[in-house]
């Protein structure tokens, strides 16, 4: 399976944290738009279930919360 932003500009995957089993990972998103706030940046979790053999979205996106935000910035660098 193929995790993907629904937008190119979105650069997802510009950051990516694997929990240690390799089964939760965490992609960043600095070029993720929320309202008017461009780039303002989003991280979404996923979880891998093997049952189906698939990539879960955990919750909802965290959404960075002002134009050219460092939201994604302080993920990508813990």
């Amino acid at each position: 399976m193929v995790i993907d932003s629904a937008n190119d500009n979105d650069l997802f995957g510009a950051s990516v944290v694997i929990h240690d089993d390799g089964k939760i990972i965490a992609v960043g998103s600095p070029g993720h738009d929320v309202g008017d706030n461009i780039d303002a940046g989003a991280v979404t979790v996923y979880e891998y279930e093997v049952a189906y053999d698939t990539w879960l979205q955990m919750q909802d996106k965290m959404v960075g919360t002002s134009t050219l935000g460092t939201f994604w910035f302080l993920f990508g660098n813990f």
